[in-house]
């Protein structure tokens, strides 16, 4: 890739977010990182993410592209209002919710 990397935001770091988090790292692509569980985040910083605290302080660092990998829409819909007037200062080019579907029945 030549130019400026992107910088991402990632919002979900279990199961699926993590390891595509670290698929980007490995690409040297800057990801700032936030998951309601903490410690679930925390590893990747190892990996040269940046976790950050709240959805808030997420999007305060501008990313350009936001991915959200969560169970379902609670686990980011209770923390969205302070995020909101975060991301009028700042608003990412594009989001993208990457979710699963249950095969329960």
């Amino acid at each position: 890739m030549t130019g400026p990397r992107p910088r991402v935001g990632w919002i979900g770091t279990g199961e699926m977010g993590a390891p595509m988090c670290r698929r980007l790292l490995e690409n040297q692509v800057s990801v700032a990182v936030w998951n309601r569980t903490r410690a679930r985040a925390e590893p990747l910083a190892a990996d040269g993410a940046t976790v950050t605290g709240s959805i808030t302080e997420l999007a305060e660092l501008g990313a350009d592209l936001v991915f959200i990998t969560v169970t379902g829409s609670d686990d980011v819909l209770g923390r969205r209002r302070p995020a909101r007037a975060a991301s009028r200062r700042s608003s990412p080019t594009s989001a993208s919710s990457c979710g699963a579907t249950s095969t329960r029945a």
